[in-house]
């Protein structure tokens, strides 16, 4: 029996032996190192757009936001007011720019949905024949429904005059 008590001893020995090297071991290993703070990257500004955020991934502030738009809209209704020979009333209330026969708002989007639709009226129309895009919103009635169409083709089809052709505008597909 003193054999058998032994050899446990033994055996209980060489565990603890072993387990105080791997602790040992564990000690001795470094830790994994602080990651080191990278330094913000900055981006360079436009002049004439404005200030940009100086700070990779920072967004701009609400008010800056906003400023940046409405000097947009502001600048989208000059544009819009001489495309249509009208007059840029936006600033006042009511619409965005007066003309004898429309009542012109402008919108200016970075995405909006209906250029998909244009896009398959435009690369499904024939040659010869004018892409409209018809809108039906479920449960409002027909006579509601949106119809989009592009302005150089609108203009062939109303007022062929009104079209101010310049640099980079839009001409239209019946003018010589």
């Amino acid at each position: 029996m003193e054999t058998i008590r032994r050899k446990e001893m033994v055996m209980a020995q060489k565990k603890i032996e072993r387990t105080t090297e791997k602790v040992k071991k564990e000690r001795k290993k470094p830790g994994p190192k602080p990651k080191a703070e990278k330094a913000p990257k900055e981006v360079k500004v436009p002049k004439k757009r404005g200030p940009k955020p100086k700070v990779e991934g920072e967004k701009p502030s609400k008010k800056l936001t906003a400023a940046r738009n409405k000097k947009r809209g502001k600048g989208f209704q000059g544009k819009l007011a001489k495309m249509w020979l009208g007059k840029n009333v936006g600033t006042l209330g009511g619409e965005d720019v007066e003309h004898p026969k429309y009542s012109i708002e402008a919108k200016t989007q970075k995405r909006f949905v209906g250029q998909k639709f244009m896009d398959q009226a435009i690369a499904n129309c024939p040659r010869g024949k004018v892409p409209i895009v018809h809108v039906h919103v479920i449960e409002k009635r027909h006579p509601e429904d949106i119809i989009m169409i592009r302005y150089k083709d609108f203009m062939a089809l109303t007022e062929p005059k009104v079209l101010v052709k310049r640099k980079k505008g839009i001409e239209s597909d019946t003018e010589a």
